[in-house]
């Protein structure tokens, strides 16, 4: 055998030896798991991170609005089916337990009471606090979350369009204490959330109603919101 032809065979079993070493190295130990990082995992990928708020725990910004009326009898007689409006802000909605803080808010119609004005309303502002117990559920990006709510609030209200008072109601600022019970169920996408609640809304020391007791101005809420979690 030549000298070129030696030198020739070495060279090429140098490169056999390196390629068998790099294929050793590369390759998992006998009994091993396949990884994405090795060529036994061939194709696979690391899932994609589900989408979450920056917050991590949930903070949501949501404004909207529904429908209302009272619960007692006596003050259905009294007034109409009305709209009600909400700005929430809550917070741990990823969590179990969270809470929240709203600005509550309703407009209904009178009929009577003295007064004579077929403009005459009866209108609700408020701030109401609650504790929320939810059951957050997450499909990629998508947050399922049904949830239910409890708290109190002061709750004012007076009577518009009203030159005086009458012997039935009052037209100046009440203000009431308010325990709103609510059930909802909110659906989020990246961070954008739509959200559908039912409130009830015992309310006490009412003095706007005279003829009624104190609990008159007790009312529910259907309504829905848009907002934002961050």
């Amino acid at each position: 055998m030549t000298r070129h032809r030696k030198l020739s065979c070495l060279t090429v079993a140098f490169g056999l030896a390196m390629a068998g070493a790099a294929r050793a190295q590369s390759s998992p130990p006998a009994g091993w798991p396949a990884t994405s990082e090795t060529p036994g995992a061939a194709g696979a990928t690391e899932p994609p991170l589900r989408w979450m708020p920056l917050s991590r725990f949930g903070m949501t910004l949501a404004a909207g609005g529904g429908v209302t009326d009272f619960t007692d009898s006596g003050t259905r007689a009294l007034t109409a089916f009305g709209g009600s409006w909400d700005v929430r802000m809550a917070f741990r909605t990823r969590r179990r337990l969270g809470f929240e803080v709203s600005y509550v808010g309703a407009e209904n119609m009178i009929h009577g009471l003295g007064f004579g004005v077929d403009r005459t309303r009866l209108i609700r502002n408020g701030i109401e606090a609650a504790l929320r117990l939810n059951a957050p559920l997450s499909a990629k990006d998508t947050l399922l979350e049904p949830y239910v709510a409890g708290g109190m609030g002061w709750n004012g209200y007076r009577i518009t369009n009203a030159t005086g008072a009458t012997a039935s109601a009052s037209p100046t600022d009440t203000n009431t204490l308010a325990f709103p019970l609510s059930a909802g169920f909110a659906v989020g996408y990246k961070g954008f959330l739509a959200d559908a609640r039912f409130t009830l809304r015992p309310t006490y020391y009412q003095t706007t109603l005279r003829d009624e007791g104190g609990g008159a101005l007790s009312n529910w809420d259907l309504g829905a919101m848009l907002g934002y979690e961050f």
